[in-house]
């Protein structure tokens, strides 16, 4: 049977579950989107009908807020997608072939880990340091160059001849 999200949760125990999901979350998605992760993870909560009786919702509030973040990702990634101009105007089949590769490219964003995708997308397209995104994810320098190499190094392989 169950019970409503609501009725779960005191403010006590709600500051608890926010900390760890605040936590969970700047991993994912960095230091800066993390608080509105988590708060529309709260929404998202709120709006369910019910959650188990006597079980711990810390997991299923884990879960939420996974999905809200790869929905924050997805969403970045789309929109790095529409800002890349077409203003190739020499030929339409060079249109045709530059919108290919831009919808490849963004589908192998897509299929990099999160923390990879946000990395590449803050320095190859946001253009920030790696000194910046240590700081935005509060993590130290040469975790930012490893995972911005690592990142580079699937793209490549996802893009196959076309990275070439």
């Amino acid at each position: 049977m169950g019970i409503s999200f609501a009725s779960v949760v005191d403010g006590g125990t709600l500051a608890t579950y926010r900390a760890r999901l605040v936590q969970r979350a700047r991993r994912l998605v960095g230091a800066v989107d993390a608080e509105d992760v988590v708060q529309d993870a709260f929404e998202r909560a709120l709006r369910a009908r019910t959650v188990r009786a006597g079980s711990d919702p810390l997991p299923w509030l884990n879960r939420i807020t996974r999905n809200v973040a790869y929905d924050r990702l997805r969403s970045r990634a789309r929109t790095i997608q529409r800002q890349i101009p077409a203003v190739d105007t020499a030929s339409a089949e060079r249109s045709v072939v530059r919108r290919e590769t831009i919808g490849e490219l963004g589908r192998a964003l897509l299929s990099l880990p999160a923390v990879q995708c946000r990395t590449i997308v803050l320095h190859d397209v946001q253009g920030y340091s790696n000194a910046e995104i240590a700081t935005l994810d509060h993590v130290p320098y040469h975790t930012v160059r490893t995972r911005l190499n690592r990142a580079r190094r699937a793209l490549r392989i996802a893009l196959g001849p076309m990275a070439a």
